[in-house]
């Protein structure tokens, strides 16, 4: 294994600090031949991506360039559905999204599964960081579950509250008063 530029790096030709994908130059990454950051994703440029060829961030999918991405070959957008790249640009990100998938222990490297990563992330968010999760372009939560393993509405929201739409907008409230309005039985 020579060639490793970067600090505790494994990957043969690799330049990317604590990365163990061989020929990588993405820091954390563990996808060979991959310039994203925190990737998985073999010869992916999206940071914190797990799919293969991938330019999206925090995609699951491969060949994908859409951010958030579950499908195959996706378009750039968001969860799968078109969006505009100032729409992106503009999305408030939760700051427990940039996680580090290698971990340096005592000189040696720990590789954390990528679901495994996204959980610690989120176990040490607050909760208006976790929020910000709701906000992003064409949200899904059953999307963002496959992505992250983390069912953000179950997870975020008590028992007591249900979910309900408003022109277009979701809202939460209580379940008692969901009740008082008429809108459950």
């Amino acid at each position: 294994m020579s060639n490793n530029t970067g600090d505790n790096s494994t990957g043969y030709g690799s330049t990317g600090d604590n990365s163990t994908g061989y020929g990588s130059t993405g820091n954390y990454s563990t996808g060979y031949r991959s310039t994203g950051d925190n990737s998985t994703g073999n010869y992916s440029t999206g940071d914190y991506s797990t799919g293969n060829y991938s330019t999206g961030d925090f995609s699951i999918s491969n060949y994908s360039s859409g951010h958030l991405s579950t499908e195959d070959s996706s378009g750039f957008g968001c969860f799968d559905k078109p969006i505009t790249i100032e729409e992106w640009r503009n999305a408030k990100r939760p700051n427990y999204f940039y996680f580090k998938l290698t971990i340096s222990c005592g000189g040696q490297l720990e590789v954390l599964d990528y679901k495994e990563a996204w959980r610690k992330s989120w176990d040490k968010a607050s909760r208006e960081d976790r929020e910000l999760t709701l906000r992003l372009p064409n949200w899904n939560n059953e999307k963002f579950r496959l992505i992250s393993g983390i069912d953000v509405e179950k997870e975020l929201f008590e028992k007591d509250e249900v979910k309900i739409e408003v022109e277009g907008k979701r809202v939460y409230i209580s379940r008692k008063s969901a009740k008082a309005l008429g809108l459950i039985k």
